[in-house]
């Protein structure tokens, strides 16, 4: 419910703000009806994996993650190498990439009946009051990550927004480590206080 919302919220700013949207993004206008279905299939992608990691089951997780990249790799070069769709191609191969797999972790998702037995309003109202104040700080991490790209584009061009973006990339290079570490320390934390020792806990 909350990603549907999300998008045709999306969708909604989008249309109010097209003309604008347009002048300074410097795309073309179907190109902006994108983010709010690559965010709502990915999102999905995103609910699957933690299920996956939760349940410490790697291989399922791994496979997953790694089979979009490849599958998005691939796609993005035949599209932009052999069809020559240049950047196009490479916008293509996400949503692609975005859609056939968000669909497919919708499928397991939907296949995990015992996730759905457990939703209550009570979980419901929690989460809102826990996840609606983050929402502004989401806000502000995304026009901090995102205002000096479109400034860059509008400024000087795309083609100096590319190279920006890469070198942006490497210099993110570190936070792959702090990713991964916490995403085998969560799961491993949550399975030691299911076992309500209090000397496991003090540690």
């Amino acid at each position: 419910f909350v990603l549907v919302l999300s998008m045709v919220v999306m969708i909604a700013v989008y249309l109010a703000g097209r003309e604008t949207l347009q002048k300074y993004a410097s795309l073309n206008s179907y190109m902006l009806l994108f983010p709010p279905v690559y965010c709502f299939f990915h999102n999905i992608m995103e609910a699957a994996l933690v299920i996956y990691r939760l349940k410490n089951k790697p291989i399922s997780y791994g496979l997953l993650r790694i089979g979009r990249t490849v599958f998005e790799i691939a796609l993005s070069i035949v599209l932009v190498v052999q069809l020559k769709f240049a950047s196009d191609g490479r916008i293509m191969a996400i949503m692609a990439a975005a859609i056939l797999f968000g669909l497919f972790s919708l499928f397991f998702i939907k296949k995990e009946e015992d996730l759905f037995k457990k939703i209550s309003k009570e979980y419901i109202v929690d989460i809102l009051k826990f996840g609606g104040p983050l929402i502004p700080h989401v806000i502000g991490g995304v026009l901090m990550i995102y205002t000096d790209r479109l400034l860059i584009s509008r400024m000087i061009g795309l083609s100096e927004t590319g190279s920006y973006t890469v070198g942006y990339q490497v210099g993110m290079a570190i936070s792959l480590l702090q990713s991964s570490f916490n995403m085998a320390w969560v799961p491993w934390f949550y399975r030691q206080l299911e076992q309500n020792d209090d000397v496991i806990k003090q540690k």
